[in-house]
């Protein structure tokens, strides 16, 4: 029987101080590079309708490969669409 790795904590990242960036394309080189077969993969530094609308891009383009996580917390924006 074949299991299925899963890394269920993958942070999507748009640049920081030192301009780390951890885009769609990076993170599946790297789970290829280690043996990762799906990812759950979510932002966190940036406002909650843009971690969401990051997290939905990244998965559109690799749909067998990555799956969103997205959150909603009331007190940081008003509505998210």
């Amino acid at each position: 029987m074949a299991f299925l790795i899963v890394d269920a904590h993958v942070h999507l990242k748009h640049g920081d101080v030192n301009r780390t960036e951890y885009n769609a394309e990076t993170i599946v080189y790297t789970m290829d590079a280690v043996g990762i077969d799906i990812s759950v993969v979510f932002a966190m530094s940036t406002s909650t309708k843009r971690s969401i609308e990051m997290a939905l891009e990244a998965c559109k383009k690799f749909p067998d490969r990555l799956i969103p996580y997205v959150y909603a917390i009331p007190s940081f924006e008003r509505v998210v669409n």
